[in-house]
C-alpha cells in the first residue's frame, strides 16, 4: 500500500510537470495534493480530476516515458489507481464507520437499543472457544437468555481478578448465559496470557484484536460490562461490582436488571476539576481529598507528569491504608529502599475504618517542588484522614539473604539469555538474567515468608536461578537456595517502616 501511495504521488507530480498545463489545472492539482496528504476525500478529488481532464491537451512526455500520452490519459490512470488504493484501505483498515465485510455506519448503542443486524452477523475472531472454533457471530447465540460482554485487556488487573466470579457464573447458569470477552489485544497475546495461567483456571471466551465492538459500546475504562437480553436489547451498562451470581440470577429469574452504574470520567484531568477550567491557565497546585466511592473512576492510582518529572499522584476509590502505602512507596524509592506490606506497623485502636475502600486523593505540586511531592502528600493526608503516618527506623525481625558458599554462588552469574521471570507461578520456576531484588520481591509474596528480606549478598550483577521443586515451605526454599550457595538467616535490624497511628490533632 505504501508503494501505491508513492506511485500516485509521482503521477500527480508528472502532471504538474507539464509546462502547458493551465493555471486553473495547477490550482486544482495543489488542492488535490493537499487533500491527498490530509484525508483524501474521494468526492473532492474526483471533482478536481474532472475539472482538470476537461482542460487538458496532449503534450510531450519526458523521454523516460515511452510514447506520447495526454495528461487526460495520465489522470485516468491516476483515478483508477486511486480508486484501487481507497478500496484497499477500506478492506484492510476499517474506520469507525466501517465493518470487516463492507462499509457501514456505526452508531453507539444505548440502554434499550436492539443490537443491529450488522453487529449480530459480524464475524468475530476468538480465543478460548470450547470447540476450538476460530470465529463466532453473536447471532449464533440467539437462544441465550443473557449475553454479558466483558471489555478487558491482558494488562488490566481488576479485569483479571473478576475471572473467578465469571467462572462461578458460567458454572451456575451454563448455556443460559454467554460470557464473551472483548479485547483489542491480539490473538497471539491473549493466547500467551492464558497459557501462563494455571491449568484448569477459567479461560474467558474472547473476541480478540477487535475495535469494532468498542465502537458500538464506547468506553474509556475497563472492565466494562454490557448486559444484553434474550430479545437482543441492551439491558444495562455496569462496572464489575454489579456482575455476580446474585445479579445474574435476579435477572434470569425475576427480570431485575442492575442499575447502569458506570460513568467514564477523564482521568487525564485533575480529579473533579471543572470542565470549564481554562486549559490555558497553568495549574500551580491542586489537592482534593474525598470520602465515598465514585463510579466514574476506577479503583487504583495514576501518575501525573511534567517534562518527565512526577509532579502529582491520583488515587481513586481505595482505602486510607492503600493511600498511605502508595505514598510510602514513593518515599521509600527516594531513599533507595523498597516498601512492602511487611514494612508497615499499624498501631490504631480500630483497623476496620482504615481498610474501607471509599477514598480518593489527588495531589499536584508545581514542577519546582517535584522532589517533595510525597512528603507534601503525606503531610496533607495526615491533616485530614484521622490518622498519622510516618516513615521511621524500627527494629524488626527480618531475613538476611547471605552467601554461605562463594564457589556455588558463582553459578548464579547470568549467562546473558533473554530476561525471564516465572517465580513462583510454576513448580519449575525460573529467574533469568535479572537482579536478585526480583527474587526477593517474589519470595516476600510467599505465604510462609512472614518477615521482610534484606539482600546482604553483595551480588549486584544479574543472575540465573532455577527452582526444580514447588516452593511451598521455608525448608524447601532453603534447600533450593543452598544449590547457589545462598541462605536466609533470621536477624533483627533497624529498617525504614511505615508507622500509622491515630491522629488526635486531625482537622475535622
Amino acid at each position: 500500500m505504501k508503494h501505491r501511495s508513492i506511485l500516485i504521488t509521482a503521477l500527480l507530480d508528472k502532471v504538474a510537470y507539464q509546462a502547458s498545463i493551465k493555471d486553473a489545472v495547477k490550482n486544482n492539482l495543489k488542492k488535490m495534493q493537499y487533500a491527498w496528504g490530509k484525508e483524501h476525500p474521494f468526492d473532492c478529488i474526483v471533482y478536481s480530476l474532472r475539472q482538470m481532464m476537461s482542460a487538458c491537451t496532449p503534450v510531450p512526455m519526458p523521454k523516460s516515458v515511452k510514447g506520447m500520452f495526454s495528461i487526460r490519459t495520465i489522470l485516468i490512470l491516476f483515478l483508477m489507481m486511486f480508486s484501487f488504493h481507497m478500496f484497499s484501505l477500506s478492506a484492510q483498515t476499517p474506520r469507525k464507520d466501517s465493518g470487516a465485510e463492507g462499509l457501514l455506519v456505526i452508531s453507539p448503542l444505548k440502554v434499550g437499543d436492539r443490537l443491529p443486524e450488522s453487529l449480530l452477523n459480524l464475524s468475530l475472531e476468538v480465543s478460548n472457544h470450547p470447540q476450538g472454533n476460530q470465529s463466532i457471530r453473536l447471532s449464533d447465540y440467539s437462544d441465550r437468555k443473557l449475553i454479558l460482554l466483558d471489555f478487558w485487556a491482558t494488562w488490566c488487573g481488576s479485569c483479571i481478578e473478576k475471572f473467578s466470579e465469571l467462572a462461578k457464573i458460567q458454572q451456575e447458569f451454563g448455556s443460559d448465559v454467554l460470557l464473551l470477552g472483548a479485547t483489542e489485544d491480539s490473538k497471539s497475546k491473549v493466547n500467551a496470557f492464558f497459557a501462563k495461567r494455571e491449568k484448569g483456571e477459567f479461560r474467558l471466551l474472547s473476541a480478540v484484536g477487535n475495535k469494532l465492538l468498542a465502537s458500538y459500546f464506547p468506553h474509556k475504562m475497563i472492565p466494562h460490562y454490557i448486559w444484553v437480553g434474550g430479545d437482543g436489547k441492551v439491558l444495562t451498562v455496569t462496572s464489575s461490582g454489579a456482575v455476580s451470581i446474585t445479579s445474574v440470577r435476579d435477572y434470569l429469574q425475576n427480570g431485575i436488571v442492575p442499575l447502569s452504574d458506570k460513568f467514564d470520567m477523564d482521568r487525564q484531568a485533575p480529579l473533579f476539576l471543572s470542565e470549564y477550567y481554562p486549559a490555558s491557565n497553568p495549574l500551580i497546585h491542586y489537592a482534593i481529598f474525598t470520602k465515598g466511592s465514585f463510579r466514574g473512576y476506577p479503583q487504583g492510582a495514576k501518575y501525573r507528569y511534567d517534562d518527565g518529572k512526577i509532579i502529582g499522584r491520583s488515587f481513586t476509590n481505595i482505602s486510607l491504608l492503600e493511600l498511605y502505602e502508595g505514598i510510602a512507596r514513593g518515599i521509600f524509592d527516594q531513599m533507595n529502599d523498597r516498601y512492602t506490606p511487611k514494612r508497615r506497623k499499624i498501631a490504631v485502636k480500630e483497623t476496620g475504618p482504615i481498610k474501607v475502600q471509599e477514598y480518593s486523593f489527588d495531589f499536584i505540586n508545581p514542577p519546582t517542588k517535584a522532589s517533595s511531592l510525597y512528603s507534601d502528600m503525606l503531610s496533607s493526608l495526615n491533616s485530614y484522614s484521622g490518622y498519622k503516618g510516618v516513615i521511621e527506623k524500627v527494629a524488626a525481625d527480618c531475613y538476611s539473604l547471605i552467601v554461605i558458599d562463594s564457589n556455588k554462588a558463582k553459578s548464579l552469574l547470568s549467562k546473558g539469555a533473554k530476561p525471564r521471570n516465572t517465580l513462583f507461578k510454576k513448580e519449575r520456576a525460573t529467574l533469568v538474567n535479572l537482579p536478585l531484588r526480583i527474587f526477593i520481591a517474589r519470595a516476600e509474596e510467599l505465604k510462609f515468608i512472614t518477615w521482610p528480606i534484606q539482600n546482604d549478598t553483595g551480588i549486584e550483577s544479574n543472575v540465573d536461578m532455577l527452582f526444580e521443586r514447588k516452593i511451598d515451605s521455608l525448608a524447601v526454599l532453603q534447600k533450593e537456595l543452598a544449590k547457589y550457595g545462598l541462605a536466609l538467616k533470621q536477624t533483627l535490624r533497624l529498617m525504614n517502616t511505615l508507622v500509622i497511628t491515630d491522629n488526635k490533632n486531625t482537622n475535622d
